[in-house]
């Protein structure tokens, strides 16, 4: 097929022949049709290429920034347990025993004056309330909440979001169960008095004034549990400390480090307890009442660490 732009534009018409007495610069730009259509298509050619590398930046700057949105729900009152996963992000809970501050904090760890935390529409007597903030690149991550009977699921879907993130903050009733289980992030939680699960494959955990049933475990981070009135506790991490402080005395208590320091604070009651405490690499210190026919259970162990178990009012 012949190249179009090589072939005369019959619309145009022809230009004047130059005289002859009038000498030819070849310095002059080419009048004919040919010589314009030329031009108009090497400008036309430069500014589409313009345009593209311009739309190609605007498109990855578009698409390669971190979108980010805050999104809030009220769960029904009827639900008593709340299971929360999210692929990377830190979760913070919430109960009715937390300590009062002047404010409240939110998922990205400012404080915000109190009241503002409540989703529109929720009073006093209302349920389980959420905040999420979802971040990612490309797109911002979906927040999925489902309820199947009394039961909460809360979880994050990333579809084609890259470095897809999303941090939670839940406020629990009195009595409310709840499971966590996190990628990549740390774990907050305090005032709860319903059975707690906390799983992080990488970051730290802490827990203050617990009364429920206690189930913590780190990949790789540390566990901290304090001024706790919980009867079953368990804590486990493979690199990281362990601390535990009992306000009241546990019923079965069991910690451990892979690698790192246990540390475990108890009230005095009286009472013993059918202990276990060894370290295989690290100094040990236990200075409490051992019964080995003991009703209560108390194991703290770590392989590679220093170990202490002792009452709380111990100098």
């Amino acid at each position: 097929m012949p190249d179009p732009t090589l072939e005369p534009d019959p619309t145009l018409e022809p230009a004047p022949a130059l005289a002859a007495r009038e000498p030819v610069s070849t310095l002059e730009p080419d009048p004919s049709p040919r010589g314009g259509r030329a031009i108009a298509l090497t400008l036309g050619g430069i500014l589409a290429v313009v345009l593209t590398v311009i739309g190609g930046l605007a498109v990855v700057d578009a698409t390669s920034g971190r979108g980010q949105r805050v999104e809030r729900r009220a769960l029904p009152a009827s639900v008593t347990s709340v299971v929360v996963r999210t692929p990377s992000g830190d979760v913070h809970l919430r109960g009715p025993d937390a300590a009062p501050t002047g404010g409240t904090r939110t998922p990205t760890g400012t404080r915000t004056p109190t009241g503002t935390r409540t989703p529109t529409g929720t009073g006093a007597d209302a349920g389980v309330r959420l905040i999420a903030r979802m971040s990612g690149v490309v797109e911002v991550p979906e927040l999925v909440v489902r309820v199947d009977g009394d039961t909460a699921y809360v979880t994050t879907r990333c579809g084609t979001t890259w470095d897809c993130s999303s941090d939670y903050d839940l406020e629990l009733p009195p009595g409310v169960a709840v499971a966590v289980d996190t990628s990549s992030g740390d774990v907050t939680a305090e005032g709860l008095g319903g059975e707690v699960r906390l799983r992080t494959s990488a970051g730290d955990v802490t827990v203050s004034r617990p009364s429920g049933e206690l189930d913590v475990v780190s990949g790789s981070g540390d566990i901290r549990v304090r001024e706790a009135r919980t009867g079953r506790l368990h804590a486990s991490t493979s690199s990281g400390e362990v601390r535990v402080d009992q306000l009241l005395a546990p019923n079965d208590l069991d910690v451990h480090s892979s690698s790192g320091d246990v540390r475990v604070l108890l009230p005095v009651d009286g009472e013993g307890y059918a202990a276990e405490v060894t370290t295989d690499s690290g100094d040990r210190t236990v200075n409490i009442q051992k019964d080995p026919a003991a009703s209560r259970r108390l194991r703290a162990t770590t392989s590679s660490g220093d170990i202490s178990v002792t009452y709380r009012d111990a100098s």
